[in-house]
Protein backbone atom coordinates (compact mmCIF):
# COMPACT_ATOMS: atom_id res chain seq x y z
CA UNK A 1 0.00 0.00 0.00
CA UNK A 2 1.51 3.50 -0.52
CA UNK A 3 2.39 5.85 1.71
CA UNK A 4 1.87 8.94 0.01
CA UNK A 5 -0.07 11.62 1.28
CA UNK A 6 -3.46 11.96 -0.76
CA UNK A 7 -3.34 14.76 -3.14
CA UNK A 8 -4.57 18.18 -2.35
CA UNK A 9 -6.89 20.55 -4.88
CA UNK A 10 -7.46 23.94 -4.92
CA UNK A 11 -10.26 25.75 -7.37
CA UNK A 12 -10.17 29.30 -8.92
CA UNK A 13 -12.75 30.80 -10.22
CA UNK A 14 -12.63 33.94 -12.26
CA UNK A 15 -15.57 35.81 -14.19
CA UNK A 16 -14.93 36.94 -17.49
CA UNK A 17 -16.92 40.09 -19.29
CA UNK A 18 -17.15 39.25 -23.00
CA UNK A 19 -17.42 42.42 -24.27
CA UNK A 20 -14.24 43.76 -22.53
CA UNK A 21 -12.67 40.59 -21.85
CA UNK A 22 -11.00 41.39 -18.28
CA UNK A 23 -10.89 39.77 -14.93
CA UNK A 24 -13.32 41.00 -12.44
CA UNK A 25 -13.75 39.69 -8.67
CA UNK A 26 -16.88 38.19 -7.42
CA UNK A 27 -17.06 42.02 -5.78
CA UNK A 28 -16.99 43.73 -8.86
CA UNK A 29 -19.93 41.83 -10.56
CA UNK A 30 -22.20 44.11 -12.19
CA UNK A 31 -25.40 45.05 -11.05
CA UNK A 32 -28.33 43.73 -12.55
CA UNK A 33 -29.98 45.51 -15.59
CA UNK A 34 -32.77 47.69 -14.86
CA UNK A 35 -34.20 49.39 -17.80
CA UNK A 36 -35.46 53.01 -17.18
CA UNK A 37 -38.80 52.61 -19.38
CA UNK A 38 -40.91 54.58 -21.96
CA UNK A 39 -44.11 55.88 -20.28
CA UNK A 40 -46.18 55.45 -23.55
CA UNK A 41 -49.19 53.10 -23.66
CA UNK A 42 -49.36 50.69 -26.92
CA UNK A 43 -48.26 47.36 -28.28
CA UNK A 44 -44.81 46.53 -27.62
CA UNK A 45 -43.39 43.83 -30.22
CA UNK A 46 -40.25 41.59 -28.85
CA UNK A 47 -38.75 38.32 -27.91
CA UNK A 48 -39.41 36.58 -24.76
CA UNK A 49 -36.95 33.45 -25.18
CA UNK A 50 -34.02 33.17 -26.10
CA UNK A 51 -30.24 32.21 -25.13
CA UNK A 52 -26.91 33.50 -25.46
CA UNK A 53 -23.18 31.49 -24.95
CA UNK A 54 -24.14 31.87 -20.66
CA UNK A 55 -26.30 28.58 -21.76
CA UNK A 56 -26.43 26.86 -25.46
CA UNK A 57 -26.83 30.19 -27.40
CA UNK A 58 -24.27 30.73 -30.28
CA UNK A 59 -24.13 34.78 -29.56
CA UNK A 60 -22.44 36.68 -26.75
CA UNK A 61 -24.88 39.19 -24.77
CA UNK A 62 -23.47 42.10 -27.37
CA UNK A 63 -24.04 40.30 -29.94
CA UNK A 64 -27.55 39.44 -29.54
CA UNK A 65 -28.65 42.83 -28.42
CA UNK A 66 -27.30 43.96 -31.69
CA UNK A 67 -29.49 41.52 -33.38
CA UNK A 68 -32.42 41.99 -31.52
CA UNK A 69 -31.86 46.00 -32.56
CA UNK A 70 -31.15 45.05 -36.36
CA UNK A 71 -34.87 43.25 -36.11
CA UNK A 72 -35.77 46.56 -34.34
CA UNK A 73 -37.50 44.78 -31.27
CA UNK A 74 -39.05 47.06 -28.11
CA UNK A 75 -37.94 44.60 -25.66
CA UNK A 76 -35.98 41.47 -25.69
CA UNK A 77 -36.28 38.53 -22.60
CA UNK A 78 -32.81 36.55 -22.24
CA UNK A 79 -33.61 33.48 -20.67
CA UNK A 80 -30.23 31.26 -20.73
CA UNK A 81 -30.65 27.24 -19.23
CA UNK A 82 -30.85 27.29 -15.25
CA UNK A 83 -28.69 30.68 -15.45
CA UNK A 84 -29.25 34.49 -15.19
CA UNK A 85 -25.43 35.15 -15.56
CA UNK A 86 -25.51 36.85 -19.15
CA UNK A 87 -27.56 40.03 -17.12
CA UNK A 88 -24.30 41.50 -15.72
CA UNK A 89 -22.73 41.88 -19.19
CA UNK A 90 -25.98 43.86 -20.69
CA UNK A 91 -24.66 47.56 -21.33
CA UNK A 92 -26.96 50.09 -20.90
CA UNK A 93 -25.39 52.23 -23.28
CA UNK A 94 -26.34 50.90 -26.39
CA UNK A 95 -29.56 49.29 -26.09
CA UNK A 96 -30.67 52.40 -27.70
CA UNK A 97 -34.36 51.76 -26.46
CA UNK A 98 -34.13 48.25 -26.44
CA UNK A 99 -36.20 46.76 -23.05
CA UNK A 100 -34.29 43.66 -21.85
CA UNK A 101 -36.41 41.82 -19.31
CA UNK A 102 -34.45 39.67 -17.19
CA UNK A 103 -35.41 35.61 -16.63
CA UNK A 104 -34.07 32.22 -17.22
CA UNK A 105 -35.55 28.60 -18.40
CA UNK A 106 -35.59 26.33 -15.96
CA UNK A 107 -34.28 23.20 -17.86
CA UNK A 108 -35.49 20.17 -16.03
CA UNK A 109 -35.84 16.33 -16.94
CA UNK A 110 -39.54 16.55 -16.48
CA UNK A 111 -40.81 20.16 -18.45
CA UNK A 112 -39.01 23.57 -19.33
CA UNK A 113 -39.97 26.67 -18.09
CA UNK A 114 -39.47 30.21 -18.83
CA UNK A 115 -39.09 32.53 -15.48
CA UNK A 116 -39.80 36.32 -17.03
CA UNK A 117 -38.78 39.30 -15.10
CA UNK A 118 -36.89 37.45 -12.39
CA UNK A 119 -33.09 39.10 -11.76
CA UNK A 120 -32.16 36.24 -9.03
CA UNK A 121 -31.34 32.69 -9.49
CA UNK A 122 -33.96 30.37 -9.53
CA UNK A 123 -33.89 26.79 -8.55
CA UNK A 124 -34.27 24.15 -11.19
CA UNK A 125 -33.01 21.07 -9.48
CA UNK A 126 -36.29 19.48 -9.23
CA UNK A 127 -36.34 16.07 -7.15
CA UNK A 128 -33.40 17.55 -5.00
CA UNK A 129 -33.84 17.78 -1.48
CA UNK A 130 -38.18 17.46 -1.86
CA UNK A 131 -37.71 20.78 -4.42
CA UNK A 132 -40.61 20.82 -6.96
CA UNK A 133 -41.11 22.70 -10.32
CA UNK A 134 -44.34 23.71 -7.85
CA UNK A 135 -41.82 25.26 -5.76
CA UNK A 136 -39.69 26.72 -8.61
CA UNK A 137 -43.37 28.42 -9.99
CA UNK A 138 -44.12 29.94 -6.39
CA UNK A 139 -40.22 31.18 -6.03
CA UNK A 140 -40.54 32.59 -9.46
CA UNK A 141 -43.65 34.51 -8.12
CA UNK A 142 -42.15 35.61 -4.95
CA UNK A 143 -39.80 37.21 -7.08
CA UNK A 144 -41.78 39.39 -8.99
CA UNK A 145 -41.96 37.18 -12.13
CA UNK A 146 -44.39 34.94 -14.74
CA UNK A 147 -43.36 31.78 -14.88
CA UNK A 148 -44.67 30.17 -18.72
CA UNK A 149 -44.79 26.68 -19.62
CA UNK A 150 -42.02 26.25 -22.73
CA UNK A 151 -42.81 23.93 -25.84
CA UNK A 152 -44.68 21.76 -23.63
CA UNK A 153 -45.13 19.06 -26.48
CA UNK A 154 -41.71 19.21 -27.76
CA UNK A 155 -40.02 15.84 -28.93
CA UNK A 156 -38.98 15.42 -25.02
CA UNK A 157 -36.03 13.36 -24.00
CA UNK A 158 -33.43 11.76 -25.32
CA UNK A 159 -33.71 13.98 -28.38
CA UNK A 160 -34.36 17.00 -26.15
CA UNK A 161 -33.97 16.60 -22.43
CA UNK A 162 -36.98 17.73 -20.53
CA UNK A 163 -38.37 19.57 -23.53
CA UNK A 164 -41.37 17.37 -23.01
CA UNK A 165 -43.63 18.68 -20.53
CA UNK A 166 -44.42 15.56 -18.00
CA UNK A 167 -45.05 17.32 -15.21
CA UNK A 168 -48.36 15.59 -15.08
CA UNK A 169 -49.07 16.45 -11.49
CA UNK A 170 -48.17 20.30 -11.46
CA UNK A 171 -51.10 22.49 -10.53
CA UNK A 172 -52.00 24.75 -13.64
CA UNK A 173 -53.30 27.57 -11.07
CA UNK A 174 -49.59 28.43 -10.92
CA UNK A 175 -49.44 28.99 -14.80
CA UNK A 176 -48.79 32.32 -16.02
CA UNK A 177 -48.89 31.59 -19.67
CA UNK A 178 -48.36 28.43 -21.75
CA UNK A 179 -45.56 29.13 -25.29
CA UNK A 180 -47.95 27.18 -27.69
CA UNK A 181 -45.30 28.69 -30.92
CA UNK A 182 -42.14 27.95 -30.00
CA UNK A 183 -39.76 28.55 -33.30
CA UNK A 184 -40.73 27.95 -36.68
CA UNK A 185 -44.83 26.62 -36.75
CA UNK A 186 -43.83 23.14 -38.34
CA UNK A 187 -40.29 23.17 -36.50
CA UNK A 188 -39.45 19.16 -36.32
CA UNK A 189 -40.50 18.24 -33.05
CA UNK A 190 -41.90 21.40 -31.83
CA UNK A 191 -45.61 19.76 -31.27
CA UNK A 192 -46.95 23.58 -32.08
CA UNK A 193 -49.96 22.09 -33.05
CA UNK A 194 -50.69 20.04 -30.66
CA UNK A 195 -49.44 22.97 -27.92
CA UNK A 196 -52.50 24.90 -29.49
CA UNK A 197 -54.71 22.04 -29.47
CA UNK A 198 -54.04 21.82 -26.03
CA UNK A 199 -54.54 25.25 -25.09
CA UNK A 200 -57.82 25.29 -27.11
CA UNK A 201 -59.17 23.00 -25.19
CA UNK A 202 -57.85 24.54 -22.03
CA UNK A 203 -60.76 27.62 -22.83
CA UNK A 204 -63.33 24.91 -22.37
CA UNK A 205 -62.91 25.70 -18.38
CA UNK A 206 -62.55 28.51 -16.42
CA UNK A 207 -59.20 28.64 -16.06
CA UNK A 208 -57.56 31.94 -17.72
CA UNK A 209 -53.97 31.07 -19.17
CA UNK A 210 -52.76 33.77 -21.97
CA UNK A 211 -51.28 32.02 -24.52
CA UNK A 212 -47.40 33.12 -25.74
CA UNK A 213 -44.69 32.41 -28.41
CA UNK A 214 -41.01 32.50 -28.68
CA UNK A 215 -37.80 32.43 -31.23
CA UNK A 216 -36.14 30.13 -28.89
CA UNK A 217 -33.39 32.00 -30.32
CA UNK A 218 -29.97 30.30 -30.41
CA UNK A 219 -28.46 31.57 -33.28
CA UNK A 220 -28.64 34.03 -36.87
CA UNK A 221 -31.21 33.00 -38.66
CA UNK A 222 -33.94 32.20 -36.50
CA UNK A 223 -35.55 35.22 -36.87
CA UNK A 224 -37.14 36.10 -40.27
CA UNK A 225 -39.99 38.01 -42.02
CA UNK A 226 -42.59 35.32 -43.40
CA UNK A 227 -41.15 31.98 -42.43
CA UNK A 228 -39.22 32.84 -39.60
CA UNK A 229 -40.36 32.54 -35.29
CA UNK A 230 -42.85 34.32 -34.43
CA UNK A 231 -42.91 37.62 -32.09
CA UNK A 232 -44.92 38.55 -29.62
CA UNK A 233 -46.72 41.60 -29.46
CA UNK A 234 -47.98 43.08 -25.94
CA UNK A 235 -50.35 46.09 -24.88
CA UNK A 236 -48.51 47.55 -21.85
CA UNK A 237 -48.64 50.72 -20.27
CA UNK A 238 -44.93 51.72 -20.77
CA UNK A 239 -42.16 49.74 -22.19
CA UNK A 240 -40.58 48.70 -18.78
CA UNK A 241 -40.54 45.05 -17.64
CA UNK A 242 -43.20 45.87 -14.67
CA UNK A 243 -45.72 46.82 -17.44
CA UNK A 244 -44.67 44.08 -20.16
CA UNK A 245 -45.31 41.30 -17.38
CA UNK A 246 -48.48 42.75 -16.37
CA UNK A 247 -49.57 42.88 -20.16
CA UNK A 248 -48.63 39.18 -20.47
CA UNK A 249 -50.40 38.02 -17.08
CA UNK A 250 -53.38 39.97 -18.82
CA UNK A 251 -53.26 38.23 -21.84
CA UNK A 252 -53.21 41.42 -24.04
CA UNK A 253 -51.26 39.73 -26.29
CA UNK A 254 -51.21 38.89 -29.91
CA UNK A 255 -48.37 36.20 -31.88
CA UNK A 256 -47.40 36.85 -34.83
CA UNK A 257 -44.83 35.78 -37.37
CA UNK A 258 -45.59 38.91 -39.84
CA UNK A 259 -49.09 39.81 -40.26
CA UNK A 260 -50.70 42.66 -38.10
CA UNK A 261 -53.80 41.51 -36.70
CA UNK A 262 -56.37 43.62 -34.19
CA UNK A 263 -60.03 41.97 -32.49
CA UNK A 264 -62.53 43.99 -30.80
CA UNK A 265 -65.71 43.22 -29.35
CA UNK A 266 -68.85 45.56 -29.35
CA UNK A 267 -72.36 44.68 -27.87
CA UNK A 268 -75.43 45.55 -29.76
CA UNK A 269 -76.67 47.94 -27.06
CA UNK A 270 -73.85 50.18 -27.68
CA UNK A 271 -73.25 49.88 -24.12
CA UNK A 272 -68.84 49.88 -24.38
CA UNK A 273 -66.49 47.31 -25.97
CA UNK A 274 -63.02 45.49 -25.40
CA UNK A 275 -60.59 44.34 -27.08
CA UNK A 276 -57.85 41.42 -26.59
CA UNK A 277 -57.28 40.03 -23.48
CA UNK A 278 -59.90 42.24 -21.75
CA UNK A 279 -63.21 41.38 -20.10
CA UNK A 280 -66.62 42.78 -21.25
CA UNK A 281 -69.45 42.43 -19.30
CA UNK A 282 -73.03 42.96 -21.02
CA UNK A 283 -76.89 41.97 -20.78
CA UNK A 284 -77.29 41.37 -24.57
CA UNK A 285 -75.56 38.26 -26.37
CA UNK A 286 -75.86 39.90 -29.97
CA UNK A 287 -71.97 41.22 -30.82
CA UNK A 288 -70.41 42.94 -33.12
CA UNK A 289 -66.38 41.83 -34.20
CA UNK A 290 -64.01 44.43 -35.80
CA UNK A 291 -61.35 42.63 -37.37
CA UNK A 292 -58.45 44.39 -38.84
CA UNK A 293 -55.27 42.98 -40.45
CA UNK A 294 -52.41 43.85 -42.48
CA UNK A 295 -49.23 41.51 -44.60
CA UNK A 296 -51.23 38.30 -43.98
CA UNK A 297 -49.32 35.64 -46.68
CA UNK A 298 -50.83 34.51 -50.08
CA UNK A 299 -53.94 32.48 -50.07
CA UNK A 300 -54.41 33.04 -46.14
CA UNK A 301 -57.48 32.42 -43.83
CA UNK A 302 -58.69 33.86 -41.06
CA UNK A 303 -61.12 32.14 -38.17
CA UNK A 304 -62.22 33.14 -35.65
CA UNK A 305 -62.63 31.18 -32.96
CA UNK A 306 -65.37 30.56 -29.81
CA UNK A 307 -65.16 27.73 -27.12
CA UNK A 308 -67.09 25.62 -28.73
CA UNK A 309 -66.66 26.14 -32.18
CA UNK A 310 -64.92 28.31 -34.75
CA UNK A 311 -67.60 31.45 -35.71
CA UNK A 312 -66.11 32.87 -39.06
CA UNK A 313 -63.72 31.12 -41.75
CA UNK A 314 -62.71 33.14 -44.24
CA UNK A 315 -60.13 33.56 -46.98
CA UNK A 316 -58.65 36.89 -47.12
CA UNK A 317 -56.38 39.39 -48.71
CA UNK A 318 -53.21 40.65 -47.69
CA UNK A 319 -54.64 43.60 -45.96
CA UNK A 320 -58.39 44.22 -44.84
CA UNK A 321 -60.88 44.08 -42.10
CA UNK A 322 -64.16 42.36 -41.29
CA UNK A 323 -67.10 43.52 -38.98
CA UNK A 324 -68.79 40.39 -38.67
CA UNK A 325 -71.93 40.41 -36.25
CA UNK A 326 -72.36 37.18 -33.69
CA UNK A 327 -75.10 36.07 -31.41
CA UNK A 328 -72.57 34.95 -28.25
CA UNK A 329 -73.40 32.44 -25.78
CA UNK A 330 -73.73 33.96 -21.52
CA UNK A 331 -70.02 33.14 -21.39
CA UNK A 332 -68.09 33.00 -24.00
CA UNK A 333 -64.50 34.09 -25.17
CA UNK A 334 -63.29 34.60 -28.61
CA UNK A 335 -59.94 34.67 -30.17
CA UNK A 336 -58.74 35.20 -33.85
CA UNK A 337 -56.21 32.47 -35.89
CA UNK A 338 -54.71 33.43 -39.36
CA UNK A 339 -53.13 30.49 -41.45
CA UNK A 340 -51.51 30.40 -44.34
CA UNK A 341 -52.38 28.54 -47.48
CA UNK A 342 -49.84 25.51 -46.22
CA UNK A 343 -51.99 25.35 -43.48
CA UNK A 344 -48.91 27.20 -40.95
CA UNK A 345 -50.31 29.77 -38.23
CA UNK A 346 -49.16 33.22 -39.10
CA UNK A 347 -50.95 35.56 -36.12
CA UNK A 348 -52.91 34.51 -33.29
CA UNK A 349 -54.88 36.78 -30.82
CA UNK A 350 -55.43 36.21 -27.47
CA UNK A 351 -59.33 35.74 -26.47
CA UNK A 352 -61.59 38.72 -25.49
CA UNK A 353 -63.68 37.16 -22.33
CA UNK A 354 -67.56 37.78 -22.83
CA UNK A 355 -69.85 37.78 -19.33
CA UNK A 356 -73.29 38.09 -18.57
CA UNK A 357 -73.71 41.68 -16.32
Amino acid sequence: MSSEPPCAYSLDIDLLTAAEGRRISQAETPAPHRPAGTAKAGWYRGELHSHTLHSDGKLTVPELIAEARRFQLDFLAITDHNTTSALGQVDQAVLDGLLVIPGLELTTFYGHALALGVEDWVDWRTGYQGWTMEDAARRTHELGGLFIIAHPNDVGTPFCTGCHWDDTDFDLDLVDGVEIWNGRWRNPGSGNPVNLDWWQRLQNGSRRMPATCGGDYHEPGEWGWGGGAPFSYVYAASLSTADILDGLRHGRVMLSRGPRLSLRVSPGDGSGSAGIGDTLRTRTRRMQLELAWEDAPLGARLQVHGQQDVMVDEAIAETGSLQPWLEIPAQERLWVEIYAADGALSAFTNPVFIEKN
